[in-house]
């Protein structure tokens, strides 16, 4: 006869004590298992007293929702008050009261004594920073197309955007097959001539290769950000000194050929040194 459950405990744990159930948890095969401890994510233990942190593409979720919240205050084109905000939206009150709250201590909103939100600091800079862009892109481009008649190749104009150069203004080539990007564009600062001149001259020692593209004033690649395009570029300065950004001419690999490299820095610094005139008015 099988022995009842207070037997069986006695048997398991010894002198008569009960042995605690084993909290289930799933293996990698999705089976069910016992004493295996606590388990997070795919059969992987938390270590005891770290808290869980947050789902996957939380933080994402929230930078989109504060990102919204900052459209519709812009569409409502005045200050608006949280309720306001809360009916545009259809978000829970407590909700975006915290993003907002959020967005006030990071300078992108303030709050008014009559407890109306409205653009913060922030978002003033960044606006300075982008009209400062936007009258650079309008001087450089009229260089740009000259270069791009000249040289018969893509003309660009790129500036450091962190731990990445963006293509502020750009005038393609009027042949056929080019090297074609658009405006706006994010590229990595460390492939093609244009990064390697924006961080030889950002740096104030710069090292290795990029000690050498300071010396001799330009940076040409062939291949580094697509294996089909070669670039050439020299940095844009102003009158102190200070770096503007980098002028490029980007063609085909098979017509921005090394013999070709002479030619066309002649062709960037010339644009250079009229840019640096018109800019020093």
């Amino acid at each position: 006869m099988a022995p009842d459950a207070p037997e069986r405990a006695r048997r398991a744990g010894g002198a008569g004590r009960p042995v605690a159930a084993m909290p289930a948890r799933a293996d990698r095969r999705g089976e069910t298992r016992r004493g295996a401890g606590p388990a997070t994510g795919a059969g992987l233990a938390r270590p005891r007293g770290r808290p869980a942190g947050p789902p996957a593409g939380a933080s994402m979720t929230s930078i989109a929702a504060a990102c919204a919240l900052l459209d519709t205050l812009a569409a409502l084109r005045e200050p608006a008050r949280l309720t306001e905000l809360v009916q545009a939206t259809g978000r829970p009150k407590s909700s975006t009261l915290r993003l907002l709250t959020s967005l006030v201590h990071g300078g992108l909103l303030t709050r008014g004594p009559d407890g109306r939100f409205s653009p913060g600091p922030l978002v003033t800079r960044l606006a300075t920073l982008r009209d400062s862009w936007d009258a650079l892109a309008r001087r450089v481009r009229p260089e740009l197309a000259r270069l791009a008649r000249r040289t018969r190749e893509s003309a660009g104009f790129s500036v450091r955007d962190g731990d990445a150069r963006l293509l502020l203004a750009r005038v393609h080539s009027p042949e056929s097959v080019r090297d074609h990007l658009e405006e706006g564009a994010r590229l990595p600062l460390t492939r093609g001539a244009a990064g390697e001149a924006l961080l030889a001259f950002d740096a104030d020692r710069p090292r290795g290769h990029l000690r050498e593209v300071r010396a001799r004033g330009w940076a040409a690649s062939f291949g580094a950000r697509d294996p089909n395009v070669a670039a050439v570029a020299v940095p844009l300065l102003d009158r102190g000194g200070r770096l503007l950004g980098a002028l490029s001419v980007s063609g085909p690999i098979t017509r921005v050929t090394a013999d070709r490299v002479p030619a066309i820095v002649a062709a960037l610094e010339a644009s250079r040194e009229r840019l640096a005139r018109d800019l020093a008015r």
